[in-house]
Parts: structure tokens; C-alpha cells; sequence
């Protein structure tokens, strides 16, 4: 619920990524950082992988892996 998340080709691995975008308010860094760790800590087959994590122009990102079907809130609107 921090950022805003695109469908990302990386074209050096040819695969499509989820990409997580957040911008670098007051506090953003530290809540940032929390949730990356937090999900790169986890190993579970229901919950995607982090691939990477960084600050690019003044934004936060990471990527993760994609995964296809339904998302969350049409599938609570259905």
C-alpha cells in the first residue's frame, strides 16, 4: 500500500518483473526498507521473490518476481 506497482520487462534476463515504485517522502526510506527486508526474508511458494532493491532518481524501487492471474482486489470484487 506504499507505492504504486508496474509490470516491468527486464531485458537483460528476458522476463517480466513486478515492479514496485515509491517516492522518497518523509519516512518513505525507512518504511522502504522494512518492507523490502521483510519480504526478502521470507521463502515461501506462495509468496513472490525479491529479486533486487535500490534508489533511482530520487524514487525507491524494487523488483519482484511476477507472478500471472487475478489480483487480489478483483478477485475480492468478483
Amino acid at each position: 500500500g506504499m507505492g504504486v506497482v508496474y509490470l516491468a520487462r527486464n531485458r537483460l534476463l528476458d522476463r517480466l518483473e513486478a515492479l514496485k515504485v515509491m517516492a522518497a517522502g518523509p519516512g518513505a526510506v525507512d518504511r522502504f526498507v522494512a518492507e523490502v527486508q521483510a519480504v526478502a526474508r521470507l521463502n515461501h511458494p506462495n509468496v513472490v521473490r525479491v529479486y533486487t532493491a535500490r534508489m533511482h532518481g530520487g524514487r525507491l524501487l524494487f523488483a519482484m518476481e511476477y507472478v500471472d492471474g487475478v489480483d487480489l482486489y478483483r478477485l475480492v470484487r468478483e
